[in-house]
């Protein structure tokens, strides 16, 4: 009797967590993702002066494992799938989420601006992925936000209202 109550109630909790309904919908593909010629192509477009997370791993170390089309880059890009689609070990997203931090000196006081640095890994998939979501992210966020999908928007919007404020100050 009990072990049949146990199973009801785990079938109630089952349910609750994924109803059927969502398992059946549920996408088999992985949200995102990338072919290797896509990555070569974002690694080749990435700045040698972006610093690296935890590991240091930067463009120039990047560039180097996507130097052509082989084994090697359709390996790492299989990785980048996978951390994308979040098919990674506990360990793996503690180590892909921890970062580097750096004092950026503030003011003349010797006050820092602490900075974290991610792993290049997750920014490099994140770029990747919003460009290829741009239309979508911008349909979504235009009416409410400035600036969405616009290379330097953010520099766009605050100058724009600087000008604003300059030529009305009340």
């Amino acid at each position: 009797e009990h072990s049949a109550a146990a199973a009801r109630h785990l079938g109630r909790v089952r349910e609750a967590i994924a109803p059927q309904h969502v398992i059946d919908d549920a996408p088999t593909e992985p949200p995102i993702s990338f072919k290797t010629h896509e990555v070569l192509q974002r690694v080749r477009r990435g700045d040698d002066g972006i610093a690296g997370g935890l590991d240091c791993t930067d463009y120039r170390i990047m560039k180097v494992w996507f130097s052509k089309n082989d084994l090697l880059s359709e390996s790492l890009t299989r990785v980048l799938n996978m951390i994308a689609a979040g098919d990674v070990s506990r360990e793996g997203k503690s180590f892909l989420n921890a970062s580097r931090g750096v004092g950026i000196p503030k003011d003349e006081l010797g006050d820092l601006r602490p900075l974290a640095v991610g792993h290049l890994l997750l920014r490099l998939i994140g770029s990747m992925a919003l460009k290829r979501l741009a239309p979508d992210i911008q349909k979504y966020f235009q009416p409410a936000q400035f600036g969405v999908g616009i290379p330097n928007g953010c520099e766009l919007m605050i100058n724009a209202i600087a000008a604003r404020l300059k030529l009305h100050p009340g």
